[in-house]
Formats: structure tokens, sequence, C-alpha cells
């Protein structure tokens, strides 16, 4: 059986391994005229956490796309809470899911997105178009 102190231990470990972690990112964005998040940082509880410490932390503008855009989607709270210099690249499917339309709505998007942005002006969204 294991004692309860092992498992605070862990949890220690696991907490100055993040903060560490989240520094180097930051410190990485620190020299960066710009930045992304998002493209293949998966969707887990650690990510959501990465993303709503490090996006109000960066100073540069900040572009979100990929696995940012479906956290957000999953958590619509974090919206509100985004800077004016970050710019969101959802695609049609992306932007369905983000503005709490259905995947199978995703061909009328266009429209709702020319007509509703995500958000209020403070925060510029560009859409991508596929042409077939």
């Amino acid at each position: 059986m294991t004692s309860w102190w092992r498992h605070r231990s862990i949890r220690v470990r696991l907490t100055l391994w993040y903060a560490a972690a989240l520094s180097a990112v930051l410190r990485g964005f620190a020299g960066a005229a710009s930045g992304i998040v998002g493209p293949g940082i998966g969707r887990d509880m650690s990510t959501r956490r990465l993303i709503e410490d490090l996006v109000p932390k960066v100073t540069v503008p900040l572009v979100l796309d990929a696995d940012a855009l479906n956290l957000l989607s999953e958590h619509r709270t974090i919206l509100p809470r985004l800077s004016p210099q970050i710019v969101l690249t959802p695609h049609p499917a992306e932007f369905a899911r983000l503005s709490g339309l259905d995947d199978a709505m995703k061909d009328a998007v266009a429209a709702r997105f020319l007509a509703e942005p995500l958000r209020n002006e403070q925060i510029d969204e560009l859409f991508k178009f596929y042409l077939h």
C-alpha cells in the first residue's frame, strides 16, 4: 500500500515539472515577434491548463490554431478571457465547434461567421476556406 506522502511527492514533482515547462515555453516566446499555439499539442487536461496559464502571459501577438481551437471549443469559458492580440484561425468545422454549431452544419458556417463573429471586435478571426 502506498502512503499518503508518496502521492503528495508525485503531485509536488508534477507541479514543479509543469512550472518549469511553462517557464521554458514563456522564455521561447520572449524573443519572438509573434507565436503560434495549437498544432500537435493535444487536447487533454494538461493542455487546457497550459493554454489557460500560457496565453495570458505571452506578450507577443499569438495565433491559436488546430488543437488549441479544439480545446477552446470544449472549454468555451476561456474565449472571453483571450487577449486582443490573439488571432483565431479556424476552418469551417473548427468554427462550427467554437460557435456551438454541430459539425454537420459546417457548410452553413461561412454565413454565420460573416454575420456573427465569435467574440467582440477586439479579437481577430481568420477564417480558412477550402476551394473544391
